[in-house]
């Protein structure tokens, strides 16, 4: 913290998380030390302050904003926007590659004017891909793998050409034995130009399908001036 007033105990210090439409969650403080040691101790002055990540049934995965002030100095608050939760044991999208060569967790870019093949590394899996839905429809797999002991899984799957730069959404569906569906964390992908044909093989969840309520965003074409020649 830079300019933050002079800490002479942790309890000097509020840390809080906010989540959208949702009250603060503060945190402990564990440890605080001054940048300059030669300052007085109750100066304005730069700090290193480490903090307890907060835990419990209000703590959801997403982004956040994080708040930090003085108790006698509440209406100077620092903040940092963009601040992300992640469920560790929810299955996780950790690579998206392409037969464009692009690659990304969070965005990839595919192109706009052809099809491109695309194949997703997954951490957490408790069980294997089974379906891909793009843009509210879904796309067949090219190829779904899944390894038990690792709990990793990968599916290839082949996103459609695109008139004009946009985002999408999308989801990645595993099956239960009781035939349920859930939503992984997924990403975005952008529209560039050579395709590897590979003969789809048709998988969907052949029973209820249950969709969770948060997704992320998935396709996102590229730019048309970013189309590779």
């Amino acid at each position: 913290m830079q300019n933050f007033p002079g800490i002479l105990s942790a309890s000097d210090v509020v840390v809080e998380f906010k989540w959208p439409n949702a009250n603060p969650i503060e945190t402990a403080v564990t440890s605080y030390s001054q940048v300059d040691k030669s300052k007085f101790s109750t100066a304005v002055q730069d700090y290193l302050i480490d903090v307890d990540s907060p835990t419990g049934s209000e703590v959801r995965e997403g982004v956040v904003s994080l708040s930090v002030y003085h108790v006698g100095y509440r209406k100077r608050q620092g903040q940092k926007q963009g601040f992300k939760f992640i469920d560790t044991t929810n299955p996780q999208v950790e690579t998206m590659r392409t037969d464009a060569s692009t690659n990304g967790a969070d965005v990839v870019e595919v192109r706009m004017s052809a099809p491109t093949e695309v194949s997703l590394s997954i951490r957490n899996a408790r069980e294997a891909v089974v379906g891909i839905q793009v843009d509210g429809k879904p796309r067949d797999l090219v190829l779904s793998q899944y390894a038990p002991t690792s709990r990793s899984a990968r599916a290839v799957f082949t996103s459609n050409s695109r008139s004009s730069p946009e985002s999408v959404f999308g989801f990645v569906l595993f099956a239960s034995h009781a035939g349920r569906c859930a939503e992984v964390h997924v990403a975005q992908l952008h529209h560039v130009q050579t395709f590897v044909h590979a003969e789809p093989v048709a998988l969907s969840c052949n029973t209820l399908m249950t969709w969770l309520p948060e997704y992320r965003s998935f396709l996102v074409p590229l730019e048309q001036n970013s189309e590779a020649q």
